[in-house]
């Protein structure tokens, strides 16, 4: 989860999309929560990867509707 938040950092910088700096902290934050508490349930934090990746895809997509019309 670090490393595929991690990942979405240059997109905030370089294009100024700040939902993906949001995206990179939720994903980041989770992953170095899920690392302390449960290390040794990895499925759990593919899980929880997946989830947040889908809400932003229903998220920019409503955001996207709105802004076209």
């Amino acid at each position: 989860m670090i490393v595929v938040g991690a990942h979405y950092l240059p997109f905030m910088f370089s294009y100024g999309m700040n939902h993906s700096g949001a995206l990179a902290a939720v994903l980041i934050g989770s992953g170095m929560v899920l690392a302390m508490r449960v290390p040794n349930r990895p499925l759990v934090g593919a899980w929880t990867t997946a989830v947040v990746l889908l809400v932003l895809a229903f998220v920019g997509r409503h955001a996207a509707l709105a802004e076209a019309g």
